[in-house]
């Protein structure tokens, strides 16, 4: 089985070349060029899934508990994104999406080979069915409304309409999934750290789009939504994080883990 460290870095060469090739196919258009994106877009998306299940091997547990981990996943779920695009009938619309999934899986990957990859046990707040179903809903959601947002800002309507409309519900599902964990591991439904209430606020911001462009298109809820998601997200990655509920644990918080879980 290849290493770890080989699969991410040929994942990041794949998500590279999506870049390429999405960009060839949305300049100059033709047969030749989406044939060529949509090769790319399967081998990113088979490399990348390869990754996370070789992390998932090498762990023994569902790789969603650390940062690298988890931007494997961003990198898997967008590039999916962007594949699953290619059904649309404007090809600007298919290479448009794939670009966006390509830069959102280049940079996670690149991200991912920066952070630390030792395989740590997961602590018992961790240990538990709700630790796929939230994560991977919350980074479903997010990439999908980054999708939707950045499809708005070029006016291509149909593939924002739906990456909306299946992101938001997605990140739904993760806020209640995540509530109900919480209650079940700490006795608490909500913890009011600053990921959390980045992530309510966007919600509110999202929902509140949803609304409005039911009566006429409307851009910059959106995309105010999609900064909320990203500052979240990116929020994870400071140090200031290690001292909130939803801290990565391979910087050495596994004792406090414990204790929360506890309490």
């Amino acid at each position: 089985m290849l290493p770890f460290q080989l699969l991410l870095a040929a994942s990041t060469v794949a998500a590279g070349v999506v870049i390429a090739a999405s960009l060839l196919a949305y300049v100059r258009g033709g047969r030749w060029s989406e044939r060529t994106l949509q090769v790319a877009l399967l081998a990113g998306v088979a490399l990348a899934v390869a990754t996370a299940a070789r992390r998932a091997v090498l762990v023994d547990h569902f790789p969603g508990q650390s940062p690298s981990e988890v931007a494997v996943l961003w990198a898997s779920v967008a590039l999916a994104c962007g594949l699953s695009f290619q059904v649309l009938r404007d090809p600007r619309a298919r290479a448009f999406a794939a670009l966006v999934a390509g830069w959102i899986a280049t940079v996670a990957l690149a991200r991912a080979m920066q952070l630390p990859s030792d395989p740590h046990d997961l602590p018992p707040a961790l240990r538990s069915a709700w630790l796929p179903v939230h994560v991977m809903t919350i980074v479903t959601g997010e990439v999908l409304v980054l999708v939707a947002a950045a499809c708005s800002l070029v006016r291509l309507q149909r593939p924002c309409s739906i990456a909306f409309a299946i992101g938001f519900p997605a990140l739904t599902v993760g806020l209640v999934s995540g509530t109900i964990w919480a209650q079940n591991a700490w006795s608490s439904y909500w913890g009011w750290d600053a990921r959390e209430t980045t992530a309510l606020v966007a919600w509110i911001v999202l929902f509140a789009h949803g609304v409005q462009s039911q009566r006429a298109p409307a851009r910059g809820s959106l995309v105010t939504g999609a900064v909320l998601v990203l500052a979240g997200t990116l929020y994870g990655y400071l140090p200031a994080a290690q001292k909130s509920i939803h801290r990565f644990t391979d910087y050495g918080v596994h004792d406090s883990f414990d204790a929360d879980a506890t309490r």
